[in-house]
């Protein structure tokens, strides 16, 4: 059985990801934390922060995880 880890850095290495999407398609509720121990472990993950429209119509701010370069 693959890690939480394991199924984000799989993840990085195609697209990037939110936590909409890592919740919607693996479950996983607490990404930044995941994210956090990828990073850790020597691995250059950036994050970008964008604003989208949320289910009121006002603005919320997500973070927008991708896969960086080398350390």
């Amino acid at each position: 059985m693959e890690t939480q880890e394991e199924i984000i850095l799989k993840h990085l290495k195609r697209s990037s990801i939110t936590q909409l999407k890592a919740y919607e398609r693996y479950g996983i509720f607490r990404l930044a934390a995941v994210v956090y121990k990828l990073r850790q472990k020597g691995h250059v993950i950036l994050s970008e922060e964008k604003m989208v429209k949320n289910r009121t119509g006002g603005k919320s701010r997500i973070a927008v995880y991708r896969l960086g370069g080398k350390k």
